[in-house]
């Protein structure tokens, strides 16, 4: 694996993504507020940021070759991107169409968990991550399903602390990432000096 300021960078786009998460979501279930208001456009804002920076790190994820070269790690990664990039126009769609919006952003939600349910066993498979976080895109990617899914289909609606609770993983991926590419940098310097 080759070492990259961008990786990095994604890297803490996934820790600022996490900790916004594990903010919004409870004070959502706390204090909910609802359209049209200013209080709303904000957090909903807000939540859309999370998703973008969410992206930015599923695209330094696939940057970095973690999920190896196979075509698991590819179709995985390609799906994660896609719907992470859908993930932002659904989210500030709620503004516009709450019923709509929650919609695309169920969709989007399982879209993402299952690229990155790909990507992560494909970043198993590859073992090219050593350590505690290898498991953590496979993960990622399981937590809408096991946690923020059941909630919706037992209650008929969100809970956030639930969907907040995935910036716990958003987080552990963006430490792993700029753990990884740490690694990688010390073996490029390892491998420059032998020559």
């Amino acid at each position: 694996m080759k070492s990259s300021s961008f990786v990095r960078w994604s890297g803490l786009c996934l820790i600022l993504a996490g900790l916004m998460h594990l903010v919004i979501g409870p004070l959502q279930q706390i204090s909910p507020v609802a359209p049209p208001s200013l209080d709303f456009s904000i957090r909903n804002g807000l939540i859309a940021v999370t998703h973008a920076l969410v992206l930015v790190g599923v695209i330094g994820l696939a940057r970095s070759g973690a999920a190896g070269d196979g075509w698991l790690g590819k179709v995985g990664l390609g799906l994660a991107i896609i719907m992470g990039a859908l993930f932002i126009p659904a989210e500030l769609s709620i503004q516009v169409n709450q019923p709509l919006g929650a919609t695309l952003d169920g969709i989007c939600a399982m879209g993402l968990g299952l690229g990155m349910i790909l990507a992560g066993v494909a970043v198993l498979r590859a073992g090219r991550w050593q350590g505690w976080w290898r498991s953590i895109p496979l993960l990622f990617g399981l937590y809408p399903f096991l946690l923020i899914m059941p909630f919706i289909f037992l209650t008929g609606t969100p809970n956030f602390v639930a969907i907040g609770g995935w910036g716990v993983l958003s987080l552990l991926l963006g430490v792993a990432l700029r753990g990884e590419d740490a690694v990688a940098a010390r073996q490029q310097t390892a491998r420059v000096a032998m020559r």
